[in-house]
Order: C-alpha cells, then sequence, then structure tokens
C-alpha cells in the first residue's frame, strides 16, 4: 500500500491506495510491465498470488483526490483510503 502525507497550515493528513496504475505505468510499476507483455502476446510476470483480487487505482485520479483533500481544512489530521472502481485478480486481467 502506497501512502501519501499532505502536510499544510493547520497540521497533516494521510491518505493511502492500494496499487497505482499511470499513465507511463511501464515505467512505473510492476503491473505496466506485465499488462504490455500480455497487450504483445508475450510472457508475462506477475508479481504475487494470481488469485487474489487486488484494488487497482489509477494514478491521475489518486493526484486529483490528494489534490482535493490538501484543499480542505476539515480533511486534515485524519487518514483517507483513496478507493479504485472495484478489485480485480491477476488471472482475470490475464483473460480481459
Amino acid at each position: 500500500m502506497e501512502k501519501a502525507i499532505v502536510v499544510g497550515a493547520t497540521g497533516g493528513t494521510g491518505a493511502s491506495v492500494a496499487e497505482e496504475l499511470c499513465p507511463t505505468a511501464n515505467e512505473a510499476s510492476y503491473l505496466g510491465s506485465t499488462l504490455e507483455a500480455i497487450a504483445a502476446d508475450k510472457m508475462a510476470f506477475f508479481i504475487g498470488n494470481m488469485r487474489v483480487p487486488r484494488e487497482i487505482v489509477y494514478l491521475p485520479d489518486a493526484a486529483f483526490i490528494i489534490a482535493e483533500l490538501a484543499s480542505r481544512d476539515d480533511a486534515y489530521g485524519q487518514n483517507w483510503h483513496i478507493p479504485g472502481s472495484g478489485s480485480i485478480s491477476g488471472n482475470e486481467i490475464v483473460h480481459i
């Protein structure tokens, strides 16, 4: 799990995301290279249990939410989880 700390005049807050996917995912995360290999019909590597569902968050969406939290005084001093749109397993990714 990734965690970002947002600090402002009134203190700080925490925002966590499960696993992230970004436009340059092949450069920034293991999942990007896995998806790239699957799309090219090449052997792909997947880190972790293929049967366990994982929550994946698109990083630009998470960044927007973190910026929104940083702009709100009532968000400070709390921990926030930024969810994805649902969970998906490695097996499900292969079959997309």
